[in-house]
């Protein structure tokens, strides 16, 4: 946004001057014109400085997404759930026999083989891929639910809060908050993760390896 407005200060005079030529090639039409320029700028303008309604909009997106990952999980890449057993296991770098036997072994049924759709493992155990993955996961990590986690925080974590976190992977809260106290730093289930890494002069990515278990990585 800042390099957008830049660009409209830098460009106020030729942007002005089209303006201007194009009310004089349509003399009859300067307020609508008018009206347009004054539309976007209040657009614009609102949404750099959070005025209303453009925030509420922005917030509303933002309670979107965050209620979608909380739902239905963040991916660990584009369209993971499209992925055969195979390909998926190969980039979350767990081994694909692992992966199968461990998913026969919780009773999830279907014909599971290397070329089986994700996504198809997952409709037919009333599941959703993030939870079969995060099977997956769990069949590498030794019985250890934080080793599970992705190796890299999921697209919008810093905006997360800690609650939704936990509900999205199944921890409890206490669990997570004891794990932080014990690098001194004292959470709250509605502190997002940017916010906690700002008051600990962190990164939020470091706050999320501290909870998997793998701070300094």
């Amino acid at each position: 946004m800042i390099t957008g407005l830049w660009h409209l200060v830098l460009n106020w005079k030729p942007m002005m001057s089209y303006m201007t030529k194009k009310a004089k090639e349509h003399a009859g039409m300067p307020i609508p014109l008018l009206s347009a320029l004054a539309i976007t700028l209040f657009v614009y303008a609102g949404t750099l400085l959070g005025l209303p309604p453009m925030a509420q909009i922005m917030k509303w997106n933002e309670d979107v997404k965050s209620y979608h990952a909380t739902t239905y999980g963040d991916p660990p890449y584009g369209h993971a759930e499209l992925s055969s057993m195979e390909k998926f296991c190969a980039v979350v770098q767990v081994d694909v026999a692992t992966a199968l036997a461990y998913l026969k072994e919780q009773k999830i049924k279907g014909n599971l083989t290397n070329s089986t759709i994700l996504l198809d493992i997952a409709k037919e155990n009333g599941m959703t891929p993030q939870e079969v993955y995060l099977l997956i996961r769990k069949s590498a990590s030794a019985g250890d639910p934080f080793g599970a986690l992705p190796e890299s925080p999921p697209e919008g974590t810093g905006k997360r809060a800690l609650g939704d976190f936990c509900k999205q992977f199944g921890f409890s809260f206490e669990e997570v908050a004891s794990r932080l106290a014990a690098k001194g730093i004292t959470a709250q289930a509605d502190d997002t993760f940017t916010s906690l890494a700002t008051k600990s002069n962190m990164t939020a990515k470091e706050i999320y390896l501290i909870i998997r278990g793998k701070e300094g990585q």
